[in-house]
């Protein structure tokens, strides 16, 4: 987590809190990306400065002295080990996987997610090109197009539990929130267009659930399963992630409420724990260990 300026980069491990760096990133992705079943932390540190990786919780690896607008990680290539892919503003889109560099196209993308959509082995690019709408790089190999509408969000998760990863895709006010399914159909989750949304295994169902912030007076919603909505909490967040941080086989929702409330665990989908007062102003997490 990201605290700042002042206070600049921290990894909380269980209860402890432990300095990563001083610098505060501009954003970070975790992934496995030399495939030894640790996840490392990409941060982007903004201009003049570049993307680094934090190497299986020991070592800083430089991977590229410009800023990107975006960044995903997954396995495009279908190595065993996750790729970095960057849309570096008026240079396109690029793949970054062990050390070398693929240019994947050359229009900028305003929005990236990467999963499973095919069911075969490795990930998928989904890209929104402005005023161009959605396009799917299949099997590292082509474009195809997806929908003709810009996203607000985009994100995978397998929503029905079938070993295959949707797409969750908010279009905004008017349209609001649907899903691809399976590779094949546009379902409607919800009307209205959600603030933020994040993904994870919170009830231990045989699907992702989503949690759906969708701002006041709406507060924040679990869709569990893909068919079921379930309060979560009155107020707004500033943030979202999910992960499973006490081993229990299900995930915490770790949620920033902002400058006066802090930053809070939705743990065991039972109980809340405050984990800091400060509000991060980025948040990612991965296994570490």
């Amino acid at each position: 987590m990201s605290f700042g300026v002042q206070y600049g980069t921290w990894l909380l491990t269980g209860a402890s809190w432990t300095p990563l760096h001083g610098l505060s990133p501009i954003a970070m992705v975790t992934g496995d990306l030399d495939g030894n079943l640790v996840d490392d932390i990409v941060l982007n540190f903004g201009p003049g400065i570049g993307v680094y990786a934090w190497m299986n919780n020991v070592t800083w690896t430089f991977i590229h002295p410009w800023s990107p607008s975006q960044m995903a990680v997954g396995d495009l290539d279908h190595n065993g080990h996750d790729d970095i892919v960057f849309v570096f503003p008026g240079s396109g889109i690029w793949r970054w996987s062990d050390g070398n560099w693929f240019n994947l196209h050359g229009m900028d993308a305003t929005r990236l997610a990467i999963g499973n959509l095919d069911g075969q082995f490795g990930d998928e690019l989904i890209a929104d090109f402005p005023s161009v709408g959605l396009y799917i790089f299949a099997n590292n190999a082509g474009w195809i197009r997806l929908h003709g509408l810009d996203a607000n969000a985009l994100l995978t998760a397998d929503l029905d539990g079938n070993g295959q990863d949707d797409l969750v895709v908010n279009f905004g006010t008017g349209i609001g929130l649907w899903v691809y399914r399976n590779n094949s159909t546009w379902i409607q989750v919800h009307g209205l267009s959600p603030l933020h949304i994040a993904t994870g295994n919170i009830d231990g169902g045989g699907g992702a659930d989503l949690v759906i912030d969708f701002g006041a007076p709406y507060g924040l919603w679990t869709f569990r399963n893909g068919n079921t909505w379930v309060p979560l909490h009155w107020l707004s967040a500033d943030s979202i992630v999910l992960a499973d941080r006490d081993g229990s086989g299900t995930d915490e929702i770790v949620i920033d409420f902002g400058s006066l409330y802090g930053l809070w665990q939705y743990a065991n989908d039972s109980s809340w724990t405050q984990l800091h007062f400060l509000s991060p102003e980025t948040v990612t997490a991965g296994w570490f260990q």
